[in-house]
């Protein structure tokens, strides 16, 4: 089985804002841990324009060609891994309000050799809060370049 150290960036715009459904100073940033042993990578307000965050994964090639990704922001088990983008209020960081879900399944073997990895999310939801549970496109788009 083949291993390698991979660097995905996620590109985030689009914002929805500081403040939704009674709560205010709303950040994201990347969910590291588990459970309420969490903390979060990169906070970054609910109002920002551009928001980046490059993460170092590995990445091993299993015998019947899928991926698995490993390293301490890796989320979920083999075959359906993924981050986690967490938004929760400055006043209570400790109760996470929603999350993003960015699919790292989606990422074939032959897409990690091909160069850089990109993910761009759009971070306002359909019901104009933030983003949350796995997006789809137009919210999340892969770029391989």
């Amino acid at each position: 089985m083949s291993m390698q150290n991979v660097s995905i960036t996620l590109v985030c715009t689009h914002f929805p804002g500081r403040s939704f459904d009674g709560y205010d100073d709303l950040q994201v940033g990347l969910q590291v841990g588990r459970g309420q042993a969490y903390s979060l990578e990169g906070r970054v307000p609910g109002d920002s324009t551009e928001a980046r965050f490059t993460v170092a994964l590995q990445a091993r090639r299993r015998a019947e060609g899928t991926v698995d990704f490993s390293g301490p922001l890796v989320q979920g088990k083999p075959g359906e891994h993924f981050l986690y983008l967490t938004w929760i209020s400055a006043a209570h960081p400790q109760n996470p309000l929603r999350r993003v879900k960015v699919p790292l399944w989606q990422l074939s073997w032959d897409d990690l050799q091909n160069g850089q990895i990109v993910a761009h999310l759009h971070m306002t939801g359909t019901d104009g809060g933030p983003l949350a549970a796995t997006p789809k496109l137009p919210y999340l788009r892969w770029e391989i370049a």
